[in-house]
């Protein structure tokens, strides 16, 4: 039988079980700690998830004015 990858959860360090639906990277073990971890994950988090989107394609970020 294969063992399964232990993958900690990024506040208490127990196996985590959800993973942030934005950036995909971070992993947690339940929703209160993804609460509690939420203000030093979120800028990180944000970025990761406009680079993959630029980068798939799904959206472009807005430089400059509209209508220029």
């Amino acid at each position: 039988p294969s063992a399964s990858r232990f993958i900690p959860c990024e506040m208490c360090l127990e196996p985590a079980a959800m993973t942030c639906t934005r950036c995909g990277l971070a992993k947690y073990c339940n929703r209160a700690c993804q609460q509690k971890h939420y203000l030093a994950h979120v800028a990180c988090c944000k970025a990761v998830a406009a680079a993959k989107c630029t980068v798939e394609g799904c959206r472009q970020p807005r430089l400059g004015s509209e209508g220029a």
